[in-house]
């Protein structure tokens, strides 16, 4: 029985390295959308509290103006530091998405010969088996053809005689 052998199993391989490829890409850049992501909630929980400050500090009146309006830009500066935070990670998150796109593709190359290669090793097997099948069958014929030659050997008289 001959081994199986994929015919398309140098493009398989092939695809299959630009599949991990990919999905290692896809991963790096997934990582970095998700870090740009929680900068942009840490900034997001900054203008809060610096919000949550200045309020607190309001209500107590402790505040002279001067220190009201300082106080004031320090939470503009937190709410420009979050936009662009928030801008940063909405450009990483659709860099992500791009490069799902690209791994998704490649994924869904490889799944295609490897379900050829599935079907084509399924014909194989038929094929062998079917292979097998007939040298069995031929095996038997050639046993029962010589069954029967010496059944009927031994059952005719010899065209010989001894006397």
């Amino acid at each position: 029985m001959k081994r199986f052998a994929f015919r398309l199993q140098r493009l398989a391989r092939v695809r299959s390295i630009e599949e991990q490829i990919a999905r290692e890409k896809w991963a790096l850049v997934e990582r970095r959308a998700r870090t740009a992501e929680e900068t942009a909630e840490r900034a997001l929980a900054d203008v809060h509290a610096g919000r949550a400050a200045l309020r607190t500090e309001l209500e107590r009146g402790a505040l002279v103006p001067a220190q009201l309006l300082q106080r004031q830009d320090a939470c503009d500066a937190l709410v420009q530091r979050r936009g662009a935070a928030l801008q940063r990670a909405r450009a990483a998150r659709a860099e992500a998405d791009v490069e799902r796109a690209v791994w998704l593709g490649q994924k869904r190359k490889l799944d295609g010969l490897e379900r050829l290669e599935e079907r084509d090793h399924n014909a194989w097997r038929l094929a062998e088996s079917a292979s097998s099948a007939a040298e069995i069958d031929e095996i038997a014929s050639v046993r029962a053809a010589r069954k029967a030659r010496l059944e009927s050997a031994e059952t005719r008289p010899s065209s010989r005689s001894f006397e």
